[in-house]
């Protein structure tokens, strides 16, 4: 069989040119990574928040505080 024979196929794909398929995944892997860890920190952060948020004092419980001398 000789390659002037074989059809050529071309296929869509997301690689960029002049960029190997083993960069292209490192980068896609290392971008996902970041965005869990991303994620992670932001949901860590919404916990700190509300567990500070537990530990203030509630101001609106308390009857207001009024000089005396008024």
């Amino acid at each position: 069989m000789s390659t002037d024979t074989i059809p050529h196929l071309y296929v869509d794909c997301d690689i960029p040119d002049g960029v190997t398929l083993v960069e292209w995944r490192r980068d896609k892997v290392a971008a996902e990574r970041r965005t869990r860890e991303e994620a992670r920190e932001a949901r860590a952060a919404k916990r700190a928040a509300t567990a500070r948020k537990r530990l203030l004092p509630r101001l609106g419980t308390r009857p207001a505080l009024r000089p005396r001398f008024a």
